[in-house]
């Protein structure tokens, strides 16, 4: 996406893991995303690695996906605040597996 560097150290898509066990026949597994936050244009960007029709998660993922949004939705807010300029910031975050 125009404006949003991931770094290249960072692997998206599946894992070939199912730390949860396989969930429904057609379950793809464990799915490593990225979240980033697009500054100029006042976005946060979640990168699967792949297309995905469907995300299932636990209630922990949910809550960790969702407390990472809010982080990076108040680092554009306190961006805007302090009306400077800041390297963009990309965050891990493994779906169905440990967290680091």
């Amino acid at each position: 996406m125009k404006g949003v560097e991931v770094s290249k150290d960072i692997r998206l898509g599946p894992t070939g893991q199912f730390p949860d066990g396989k969930a429904y026949p057609g379950d793809e597994g464990e799915l490593s995303i990225a979240i980033a936050i697009d500054p100029v244009n006042k976005l946060i960007i979640v990168e699967f690695g792949k297309s995905v029709a469907f995300l299932g998660l636990t209630v922990k993922q949910a809550i960790e996906i969702g407390d990472a949004l809010i982080n990076k939705a108040k680092k554009i807010e306190e961006m805007e605040n302090a009306s400077g300029t800041e390297k963009r910031k990309t965050d891990e975050v493994p779906l169905g597996g440990a967290t680091e």
